[in-house]
């Protein structure tokens, strides 16, 4: 469990749980009971990207702010950092300050949809933290709970030539499952089977349709749990696991992720991270990725 304060936590109180199964349905103080008190304990370390154009800053991606080794990155999807992407930091909408990137390049490779950058510095931000990654503990399990935490596009536009947007982030819960077929290793990709059409909103216990999960590509995916038991009863152990990629509604309601050993594998592959880990072992396709070194 977390240990920083209230007011460093993930605070968004609206958040929506798949009804897994018909016996959960009786539960369901006992669940909205959870659910807030998972919420508090999130770190809130995603931040909104937005899009510049002609003076309007439109909300489009989710990105995660990481701490490793004493510096500082941020890790989104390749598709949702683009040329005039910004983040939003001391009232100002600024491009992302980088020491170096690695962005996947997807007209090779459109499965490795990875970004990843180098801060300059540590940037300042008032409501945010820096989730600090712990190599020891970087494995997930099938069947875990997991959440999945972003700023879906349709409850965070921003009003046209102005600085005003909500910034309300939203977490969508689910089944992992590992990506056994994906070569390499069973870590690197990951996958959470979750229905936007039957959800719990924790506001009030009711069922709602979840909104559209566009606009949260790149945001963080949380272990919270083992089993549906623990997680009722409040015994969970919350991680970042990885970076949700893509919501496939029409396929079979389900989000691809890349884990935070891919994340990390890359980074060594580019010789931008010194370690030795076991689920860091593998070799990338460096031709699927553009360095910038700024």
């Amino acid at each position: 469990m977390s240990n920083l304060s209230l007011g460093e936590m993930f605070y968004e109180k609206e958040i929506y749980v798949k009804i897994l199964n018909d016996k959960i349905q009786h539960k369901i103080h006992d669940l909205q009971i959870s659910l807030d008190n998972t919420i508090k304990n999130i770190p809130k370390c995603i931040v909104q990207l937005f899009l510049e154009e002609d003076g309007r800053y439109d909300a489009d991606a989710t990105a995660v702010l990481i701490e490793l080794n004493k510096s500082y990155y941020i890790f989104s999807a390749s598709h949702a950092v683009k040329s005039n992407s910004r983040i939003f930091i001391n009232n100002n909408f600024i491009e992302i300050p980088s020491e170096w990137s690695i962005q996947s390049n997807l007209e090779q490779n459109k499965s490795e949809d990875i970004y990843i950058a180098k801060l300059l510095n540590k940037l300042d931000f008032k409501d945010r933290i820096y989730y600090k990654i712990n190599l020891n503990n970087l494995n997930y399990e099938e069947n875990n709970i997991i959440g999945f935490s972003g700023f879906p596009y349709t409850k965070n536009g921003t009003k046209w030539g102005t600085k005003e947007f909500k910034n309300r982030p939203y977490l969508y819960f689910g089944i992992s499952k590992l990506l056994k077929e994906v070569i390499y290793d069973n870590n690197r990709h990951l996958k959470i089977f979750n229905d936007r059409e039957k959800m719990l909103n924790s506001i009030g216990g009711s069922i709602n349709i979840g909104p559209s999960p566009k606009g949260m590509s790149g945001g963080g995916v949380f272990h919270l749990s083992n089993n549906i038991a623990s997680f009722i009863n409040g015994i969970y152990d919350i991680k970042l696991i990885g970076i949700g990629i893509e919501f496939r509604d029409k396929v079979d309601k389900s989000l691809i992720g890349h884990s935070l050993a891919h994340f990390l594998n890359v980074m060594v592959s580019f010789n931008k991270l010194n370690i030795k880990h076991k689920t860091i072992n593998y070799k990338i396709d460096k031709n699927s990725y553009y360095l910038k070194e700024k």
